[in-house]
């Protein structure tokens, strides 16, 4: 299947991401996003994590600030 890769370079971020990661493994939810795995490889952080397709819900946040209200964020 296919995954998604994000790469943090940020070595100051490692380990709060590492303990983070430890956390969001054992989350099984239809809403959020699966990580499969943790690696680093020459000094960079790798995140393993399910693939979703049309990009991040940041972006789409942003590129549609007028579709959401504050009380779509707190139900989620």
């Amino acid at each position: 299947g296919v995954v998604a890769l994000k790469n943090i370079k940020d070595k100051s971020l490692h380990e709060k991401v590492t303990q983070e990661a430890i956390i969001l493994a054992k989350v099984n939810h239809q809403n959020i996003v699966r990580l499969f795995g943790l690696t680093e490889l020459d000094g960079s952080l790798w995140m393993v994590m399910e693939y979703v397709a049309n990009g991040s819900l940041g972006i789409y946040i942003s590129d549609h600030p007028n579709d959401f209200q504050l009380e779509d964020f707190i139900q989620m």
